[in-house]
């Protein structure tokens, strides 16, 4: 019998990754909250049988369902402050977006499906001020080009310049300036100034026009 002063020593769990397979795939891995896609690497718990990401799994040391005699031996902690960060099930975090209690290392929002950067919690302001990304970015990038097409076309000057002057400072826009990866800036920077220079040049042209009358 162990002194009162010990545990056992934890059991170390090995476990064999492989490609995700139509049992997997669609379910959701309770790590990260995030679903498992087509290939990827998983294993599966051996005492639950859950799946997991492998790289979750790696990171966790062992399994994520709270009780599961896979699970890593830590300490439990029953709220996690948005400058602290805690691994695996043992604490939760405030959902940026919506203020839900969640996970804290799940990457998706059980209740309002807000998809997250990081495992780490974020504030509001930096929920807020984060760079587009995944999908998100895929369709803030198409609305920037077209944005930065039409500022070239000079007959559009006036209604361009002061939509593109409107964009840069608006949080009520189809995207935030502030939010743009450094390329896109960069473009809709040009946009902007493209649509300046065509209302000086339509300017000088109605001045000589006026000018011969």
């Amino acid at each position: 019998m162990l002194p009162n002063n010990k545990k056992p020593a934890k059991k170390h769990y090995n476990v064999t990754p492989f490609k995700a397979t139509n049992n997997e795939i669609g379910k959701i891995c309770s790590i990260c909250g995030s679903g498992i896609l087509n290939d990827e690497s998983v294993v599966l718990c051996p005492e639950c049988n859950l799946p997991y990401h492998h790289d979750c799994w790696k990171e966790m040391g062992g399994c994520g369902s709270y009780g599961c005699a896979a699970a890593p031996d830590i300490k439990k902690a029953d709220y996690a402050p948005s400058d602290t960060y805690v691994e695996g099930w043992t604490s939760e975090k405030k959902c940026p977006e919506c203020g839900s209690m969640i996970l804290s290392n799940a990457l998706i929002c059980r209740v309002c499906k807000s998809e997250f950067p990081t495992e780490k919690p974020m504030t509001r302001a930096e929920w807020e001020n984060r760079i587009y990304d995944g999908k998100e970015l895929t369709s803030v990038r198409t609305k920037v080009i077209i944005q930065c097409l039409l500022s070239i076309i000079g007959i559009l000057t006036l209604f361009m310049l002061p939509l593109n002057i409107f964009t840069l400072y608006s949080d009520n826009w189809i995207f935030k300036v502030r939010r743009l990866p450094s390329e896109l800036k960069i473009l809709h920077y040009a946009g902007t100034a493209i649509s300046a220079i065509w209302l000086i040049i339509l300017g000088l042209l109605l001045i000589c026009l006026f000018a011969k009358l």
